[in-house]
């Protein structure tokens, strides 16, 4: 269950960690979801909770990563693609 759950975030941190956009309120939502998911794992921490060895920490951290709409990270990223192009077109 730990290699799992350490693949898991491993899988969520290379798809989620790379997010870049010139627009503002795009990149504010970003650090919403992602803030949100830092939250979890100090505020488990900080309870005594081990996120990736505790049955009760996996669950919170699987919680956090199903809290995150991927068809809306998807439309910021094509905004961002649309925005760097608007913006090398200038």
């Amino acid at each position: 269950m730990y290699n799992q759950a350490r693949e898991d975030m491993k899988d969520f941190n290379k798809e989620y960690s790379n997010f870049m956009t010139p627009f503002a309120k795009d990149m504010q939502r970003y650090q919403d979801m992602i803030g949100n998911m830092q939250n979890v794992i100090n505020d488990a921490y900080n309870r005594g909770i081990d996120p990736l060895r505790s049955q009760e920490g996996r669950f919170l951290i699987r919680q956090a990563m199903n809290s995150i709409n991927p068809a809306e990270y998807s439309a910021m990223k094509a905004n961002a693609k649309i925005g760097y192009a608007y913006l090398d077109a200038m």
